[in-house]
């Protein structure tokens, strides 16, 4: 099982936080206005040991983790920075960032990750969710896709506007496949 989250930059980052069963992957698309030059993925802040993966140019990877890079165009369509931790363990719970150095002001989005044993607590969670917050206005909207085509690539992010939420709010969509 496989989740894509959409996180959107602002002025205010925000806290998104997000769920996941040990063994399963996770995809973040960071979304910025303009585009930048060096990418980074880090564990909380981007210094030293901190960083993970970082390229210059449209993909990197190192160990479990991928980063890749979408140019938009300005004011017509987003860059994003999409960063991936393959096989998550509970040590893999934390902080982390995305990192684009940009020529005017660089962007970074931070967002938590909690890795749970089991699935059965991630969809637990998901439940206990929606009973604290069942007013649409108060809480992220969530879909379930299930179909293995809506989970092909990374590349799918940009095809579902879901993903890319308002400011201030994380939309998930989380996707059955065979694929890790």
């Amino acid at each position: 099982r496989t989740q894509r989250a959409g996180l959107e930059h602002s002025n205010q980052n925000s806290d998104h936080h997000l769920y996941k069963p040990a063994g399963s992957s996770l995809t973040v698309g960071c979304s910025f206005k303009f585009s930048g030059q060096r990418k980074s993925f880090c564990r909380g802040e981007c210094e030293g040991d901190k960083i993970l993966v970082e390229t210059d140019g449209d993909r990197g990877q190192r160990g479990r983790c991928r980063i890749g890079y979408r140019e938009g165009r300005f004011p017509v369509s987003s860059t994003f920075v999409y960063v991936t931790i393959e096989q998550l363990t509970r040590s893999d719970s934390g902080q982390y960032r995305c990192y684009l150095d940009r020529f005017l002001k660089d962007g970074f989005i931070d967002f938590r990750v909690t890795v749970i044993d089991g699935e059965f607590s991630v969809n637990f969670l998901f439940f206990m969710i929606l009973l604290i917050f069942p007013s649409e206005s108060h809480r992220p909207p969530v879909s379930v896709c299930r179909h293995a085509a809506d989970c092909g690539s990374d590349s799918d992010l940009h095809h579902h506007p879901l993903l890319c939420g308002s400011a201030g709010f994380l939309q998930e969509k989380i996707c059955e496949s065979s694929k890790t």
